[in-house]
């Protein structure tokens, strides 16, 4: 059975591929044993691939313009590497019970809110 980090994992990509259905587009997973670069995903939009994290949590931070939520630093490290800006897909779950039901809910953070900070 996966463990929690693994299940949000799981339920963020998920999502990625639900939002990306969607809207008519195609994504592929970064393999496990490859994601070294901090990149879970790559969202094929129509001139070119652009890299993804997900992230999945019950607590962000609110702020009155968005999101704040922490990132480990050597993922920012690698994201300033990038030749392409990382995208996030922020998802917010009910709470850490909420993995443990087969009916959690996965909520984007919100439609028009932004997660703060540069990369």
């Amino acid at each position: 059975m996966l463990d929690d980090k693994r299940r949000k994992s799981r339920y963020s990509l998920s999502y990625l591929y639900a939002i990306c259905a969607q809207a008519g587009l195609s994504a592929q997973e970064t393999r496990q044993d490859e994601d070294i670069e901090a990149i879970d995903a790559w969202v094929n939009l129509v001139g070119a691939p652009v890299p993804v994290q997900c992230k999945c949590t019950s607590s962000p931070e609110e702020t009155r313009a968005g999101y704040r939520v922490d990132f480990e630093d050597g993922w920012i490290t690698s994201w300033k590497e990038q030749q392409l800006p990382v995208f996030i897909v922020l998802g917010r779950t009910d709470g850490a019970q909420s993995m443990d039901s087969p009916h959690s809910r996965y909520r984007h953070a919100a439609p028009n809110r932004r997660i703060l900070g540069t990369i």
